[in-house]
């Protein structure tokens, strides 16, 4: 299995590929593979430093979505407003016991 996922700090955003081997044995062919790499989203694509400066921008800049979105999509990352936004819902969920 193949996992791609978006990161880095500032403007230079890489993209970490994971891969997971799967292993069976030979004598009760039982399947077996490493556990996945742990996700802030669920099933999410955006790392953790990504996801920082995504918060930080809207919360701390006060700089909308929609002109974040603009802001990457010049920069050649496709990242829609609706993918922004569930991955800023899916973040307020997460932090959601910490706030109270």
């Amino acid at each position: 299995m193949e996992l791609r996922r978006l990161n880095g700090p500032g403007l230079s955003l890489t993209v970490i590929q994971t891969v997971r081997e799967k292993f069976s044995c030979r004598e009760c062919e039982k399947i077996t593979q490493p556990p996945a790499p742990f996700h802030v989203t669920p099933r999410g694509f955006v790392g953790p430093n990504l996801l920082a400066m995504i918060l930080f921008e809207k919360f701390g800049q006060h700089q909308p979505l929609n002109r974040q979105s603009e802001r990457y999509a010049r920069e050649g990352i496709d990242l829609s407003l609706s993918t922004l936004a569930d991955q800023v819902g899916a973040c307020a969920a997460a932090l959601k016991p910490l706030h109270g």
